[in-house]
């Protein structure tokens, strides 16, 4: 399902190097891209850094298209863990937009919230969010977007938006009340696309670089090198120094050829009874690259 008429912002309400060692941040970014006519992506710029503002208005800018965060049709915030809650009114306070749902009266923009902490608990902001996706957002997105682009094409009320956005499974709308929401989840085969193929939406090149006993991954593009982290899992490290020893003296791989290796799950898939458990090894194991 494709919206081209409609544009979003996502939002990782911490810092670039840890949005991109998200992967739902990555994986939702890939789906608005794949649906939607003009995506864009900013962070938290941290406590010592600056966030990208437009030069005018001084507000939170995308850092693919500059434009202001508070014109986009959607804001989106996909929220990792709960010490950023405190964060999102400050990046909607920063985009032009006022805080609190109950003051944003226009249509459009529309502030949606996702990731685990919203899955785990979404009450503490929920007074700054128009609806937030219970679970992942797979089963939810395409009825979402769908909604959301009926509404701008009939110039509908918000109200009677987050009305029938109400009505799809796994999205709480704060505005109509508590109500029980399931929370959906996807097949695990469908949670991640090849994180190299994500990497290459920000770097052209990405390295393994090994100074004394210190191991950084490193992105490279026309603009510069950049530190996206440094590995310090034990079990990463032991299986990255494996795999350089027996790459030795073999033709020459890219990077992204030698990550999926390292991070592929078993052509088997989990074993019965072990599918959160695998789930939850594989996430860690991405987020710690």
């Amino acid at each position: 399902m494709r919206s081209p008429d409609l544009s979003a912002i996502l939002i990782y309400p911490n810092t670039r190097d840890l949005a991109l060692a998200s992967l739902g941040f990555l994986k939702v970014r890939e789906m608005l891209a794949e649906r939607l006519g003009i995506v864009d992506h900013a962070c938290w710029p941290g406590v010592h850094g600056e966030a990208a503002l437009s030069p005018r208005r001084h507000l939170l800018v995308g850092d693919r298209t500059r434009s202001e965060a508070g014109r986009f049709h959607i804001v989106a915030f996909s929220v990792s863990y709960e010490n950023d809650f405190v964060h999102l009114p400050e990046l909607l306070l920063q985009a032009g937009l006022p805080a609190l749902a109950s003051a944003r009266q226009d249509l459009f923009p529309l502030v949606v919230g996702g990731g685990f902490a919203m899955s785990v608990n979404p009450l503490p902001v929920a007074d700054f969010l128009d609806a937030v996706v219970v679970g992942e957002a797979e089963p939810v997105l395409d009825r979402l977007l769908e909604e959301i682009d009926r509404a701008r094409a009939r110039d509908l009320p918000k109200g009677d938006l987050l009305k029938r956005l109400g009505s799809i499974e796994g999205l709480y709308v704060p505005s109509l009340g508590e109500r029980e929401v399931k929370r959906v989840w996807s097949p695990v085969d469908s949670i991640a696309a090849d994180p190299p193929e994500q990497a290459r939406s920000h770097f052209g090149e990405m390295h393994l670089v090994e100074v004394g006993r210190c191991v950084y991954l490193i992105g490279s593009a026309e603009g510069g090198v950049d530190l996206i982290a440094e590995v310090t899992e034990k079990e990463t490290l032991d299986t990255i120094r494996l795999k350089a020893a027996e790459e030795e003296g073999k033709p020459r791989r890219s990077f992204h050829a030698i990550l999926s290796d390292l991070i592929k799950p078993s052509r088997q898939g989990p074993q019965p009874g072990d599918g959160a458990g695998f789930l939850r090894r594989q996430r860690d194991r991405l987020k710690k690259l």
